[in-house]
C-alpha cells in the first residue's frame, strides 16, 4: 500500500540509509498514516548515533539544531524548511522522576527502541517505501480500535506518569477503547450510557505528583478539544486521575497542585429525570462532546454544573426529584478556583466563567422569539 509520505522526510530516510544507517519513520506518524490521516509532524528513528545523524546532515548542507536533545540521542534537522527530530534507537530505564529517565543508552537493535515506547499502536515505524515493522502487534489494535500499553501497564505507567493523561488523550482523539490485562476494577459510569465501563483500570495516579503543571495542562487541553472528548474525560475520572496531584514551580521550589478533584461529586449523582436522562457526570461528558471543539467552550462546558448536589444547593422537589437552584452561581464561583488554581491566563478564566455563570439562560431561549436572544446578546457585560 502507498501512503503519502512527503518527499523531505524520503530525502532524510535516504541519506541515512544511503550512509550505511538503519532509519524509519517512528510514532505517532506512522498510526496516523495507517489510519489514514495527515500526520501533524514526522519523527524518525535511526541506528545512527547523534554524533552520525548529524555528520550525515552536515555532509549534505542539512541544518541541524545543536545541543538540543542531545543527552536523549535526538538531533533536529531542517530539511528543506522542515524541522524533524532524529532520534537514535535507545533504551531507558527510570529512577524518581515521574515523566523523564534516569538513564539512557544507545542501541544499534530496533527492537529495543520500540520495546520502551508506550503504547501498541505508537510501536510501529515505517521505512522510505511504507514498509512497517511492527512487533507489538499495533496494527491489530488499530484495525480493533484499541488502545493498550506495550508490555504490563502499570510499569510503564510507573516509568512515566504522563502516559496515563496520554492514555485519556489517545482515547478522545482517536476514539479508541482502552484496555489493559492487569490492574482491572469493577465496572464504572452508568449502565446503558455511551460512556460506561464495562470494565475499569487502576492506575497509579499518585505518581502525577511529579509531573509539572505544564505538562498536565497540555494534555488536559488537548484532551478536551479532541472529537471523542467525553470517553477520554470518562477514563480520566475512573481511573482517579481527576483526583491527582501534579507541581507548579516558582522561585525555585515546588508546590503541589490539585488537579480536578472538583468534578468527583459528579459521578453518579441524580437529576432530575424530566429534563435530563442522564446523571450529572455523564450529561456533562456529552455536553462536551455535542459542542464545537473550542477551548474556552469545552471548559465551560466541563465545569458548568460542578455547584449541582453541593450543600445548599441539592434540594428536592415535592415529587421527590431532585432539585440544584441557583448552581450555575456556585459553578461559576467553583470555575474560577479552578482555573486560577491551574495558572489559566486571567482574560481566558474570565470567559469560561461568565459562560457557566449563565449557562442555564441559554435553554429557554430555544423557545423564545429571536428579539429575545439578540437583546441578551447585546446586554452590557464585563469583560
Amino acid at each position: 500500500m502507498k501512503y503519502a509520505i512527503p518527499e523531505y522526510v524520503k530525502k532524510i530516510l535516504q541519506l541515512l540509509n544511503d550512509a550505511g544507517h538503519e532509519a524509519y519513520i517512528a510514532g505517532g506518524a506512522v498510526r496516523d498514516l495507517l489510519l489514514g490521516r495527515t500526520p501533524g509532524d514526522f519523527d524518525i528513528t535511526t541506528a545512527a548515533s547523534p554524533e552520525e545523524t548529524a555528520a550525515v546532515c552536515r555532509a549534505h548542507g542539512i541544518k541541524t539544531v545543536d545541543n538540543l536533545g542531545q543527552n536523549f540521542g535526538c538531533v533536529v534537522a531542517v530539511v528543506d524548511g522542515h524541522a524533524m527530530e532524529i532520534t537514535t534507537f535507545r533504551g531507558e530505564s527510570y529512577g524518581s522522576d515521574a515523566h523523564k529517565p534516569d538513564k539512557v543508552w544507545f542501541s544499534k537493535n530496533l527492537h529495543d527502541d520500540l520495546k520502551r515506547r508506550d503504547f501498541t499502536v505508537n510501536a510501529m515505524v515505517m521505512d522510505a517505501n511504507g514498509k512497517v515493522y511492527d512487533f507489538h502487534h499495533g496494527q491489530d489494535d488499530l484495525k480493533n480500535k484499541v488502545l493498550r500499553t506495550v508490555g504490563d501497564a502499570q510499569a510503564r505507567y510507573r516509568e512515566d506518569a504522563l502516559r496515563m493523561l496520554r492514555a485519556c488523550r489517545f482515547v478522545g482523539q482517536l476514539g479508541f477503547t482502552y484496555a489493559q490485562e492487569d490492574g482491572l476494577l469493577p465496572p464504572f459510569g452508568e449502565e446503558g450510557t455511551p460512556y460506561y465501563l464495562p470494565q475499569n483500570f487502576q492506575f497509579p495516579a499518585e505518581r502525577c505528583a511529579g509531573l509539572s503543571l505544564e505538562r498536565v495542562r497540555t494534555e488536559l487541553d488537548k484532551l478536551l478539544t479532541s472529537e471523542h472528548a467525553g470517553h477520554g474525560l470518562m477514563l480520566l475520572m475512573a481511573t482517579g486521575l481527576t483526583d491527582a496531584h501534579c507541581r507548579f514551580k516558582k522561585d525555585g521550589s515546588y508546590t503541589e497542585l490539585a488537579i480536578l478533584p472538583e468534578l468527583r461529586h459528579l459521578a453518579g449523582l441524580p437529576q432530575n429525570r424530566r429534563f435530563h436522562c442522564y446523571n450529572t457526570w455523564e450529561h456533562t461528558l456529552a455536553a462536551v462532546d455535542n459542542s464545537p471543539r473550542d477551548l474556552t467552550i469545552r471548559w465551560a462546558l466541563l465545569l458548568h454544573d460542578l455547584g449541582k448536589g453541593m450543600p445548599g444547593i441539592r434540594g428536592t422537589h415535592p415529587d421527590g426529584s431532585p432539585s440544584d437552584h441557583g448552581h450555575e452561581a456556585l459553578s461559576a464561583v467553583m470555575a474560577d478556583e479552578v482555573l486560577a488554581r491551574l495558572r489559566y491566563a486571567e482574560k481566558f478564566r474570565k470567559r469560561v466563567v461568565w459562560l457557566v455563570s449563565r449557562h442555564m439562560r441559554f435553554a429557554p431561549m430555544m423557545f423564545t422569539k429571536e428579539r429575545t436572544l439578540m437583546r441578551w446578546v447585546r446586554a452590557p457585560r464585563r469583560q
